[in-house]
């Protein structure tokens, strides 16, 4: 993983302001066990709503679901743009009618958030459900593959 930190630190020197960069770092220094770095960086994500999700994924991954869940309903309140990260959130909270919900939705609101399923480490909890195979044939997509992003 210190490659992706490499490769984060990189993109953000060429692109300072992209896009959620800022808070995939911080993700990923939170799966090294560097948790306070890992926070620091979600916090400075200029996003609010990538800074609310990722702070959100952060949340779950350290075990305070209560601060997941409050992160959460603020993107919630952002709208039905964030269905996707809103489903993500729910399934990395083990609410799994809520998560296949939301992807429901995200996928009527055609989100591009829907064609990165079968790699998305936070719905690894619904892929032994039974309504997992459907939906990803329904997507068109195959499954199941993992690897670790959000």
């Amino acid at each position: 993983m210190n490659g992706a930190i490499d490769a984060s630190a990189l993109t953000l020197e060429l692109v300072p302001g992209m896009t959620a960069q800022r808070a995939t770092l911080g993700i990923i220094l939170i799966r090294l066990g560097k948790k306070d770095e890992g926070l620091a960086e979600i916090a400075k994500e200029q996003s609010l709503g990538y800074r609310l999700y990722y702070g959100g994924v952060a949340q779950y991954l350290i075990g305070e679901p209560d601060q997941g869940d409050a992160l959460l309903a603020q993107l919630m309140e952002l709208g039905e743009a964030w269905a996707y990260q809103v489903a993500t959130l729910h399934a990395m909270a083990g609410r799994n009618d809520e998560a296949f919900r939301w992807l429901e939705r995200a996928y009527d609101l055609r989100d591009a958030g829907i064609a990165s399923i079968t790699v998305t480490s936070s719905l690894e909890g619904l892929r032994s459900d039974p309504r997992w195979p459907a939906f990803v044939a329904k997507v068109g997509l195959r499954g199941p593959v993992l690897d670790s992003r959000p």
